[in-house]
């Protein structure tokens, strides 16, 4: 009977340390993700995600082993359904298209509309993630490209393939510019909507 006795309270133990723990990761990942888009990658220091988070260094370094893991961790959070989307997407009309190439048109909706999605459809406070692509986009770090590079490899080497068989005149390296400009002004659009308020003197 002590037997049966001591056992519950244990695992209730750990169940509420394993809790905690995920709460921490959570807590601390918000932190970085909010402190990021306001002031940059560079810009926020460790001390200053642990003192924002209330954790100490150690919790940083339990859950993600380095600042630089940190980053990624908090770009993948915020990229990775958009990247799963497209891929889906772009899976369900190649095989509705079979041997025949998906018009270019929905290449790019493939591409471009789970970002509308995400901002709309998930809990995600759409000014965070705007400022976070915003830093994204002006970051200069030379360590920085390398976790963005991580993340969009399949989707750039799937979404060139398929517009590559699209548009089949197009050379590979007329491709990626103009796959640079679209998304580029996909990204300036959300980014800077004020700006179409002053270009239509409040007509948009």
């Amino acid at each position: 009977m002590s037997f049966h006795t001591t056992e519950t309270p244990v695992k209730h133990k750990e169940t509420s340390a394993a809790s905690g723990s995920r709460e921490t990761r959570e807590r601390i990942l918000d932190t970085a993700e909010a402190l990021f888009a306001a002031h940059g990658f560079r810009s926020v220091s460790l001390r200053q995600i642990t003192r924002e988070a209330d954790v100490n260094i150690a919790a940083v370094n339990y859950h993600f082993g380095s600042r630089d893991s940190l980053v990624f961790e908090v770009l993948t959070r915020v990229v990775e359904p958009i990247n799963e989307q497209r891929l889906r997407s772009l899976t369900q009309r190649e095989i509705e298209h079979g041997d025949d190439p998906v018009p270019i048109e929905e290449i790019l909706r493939c591409l471009f509309q789970p970002v509308v999605s995400q901002l709309t459809e998930t809990g995600h406070q759409s000014s965070v993630y705007l400022k976070l692509a915003g830093r994204c986009m002006a970051e200069e770090d030379d360590k920085f490209p390398g976790a963005i590079l991580k993340l969009f490899k399949e989707i750039g080497a799937r979404f060139v393939a398929a517009i590559a068989k699209s548009l089949p005149h197009l050379g590979e390296k007329d491709i990626l510019w103009r796959l640079h400009f679209a998304v580029g002004t996909l990204l300036y659009s959300l980014i800077h909507s004020d700006r179409l308020v002053l270009i239509s003197q409040g007509k948009i």
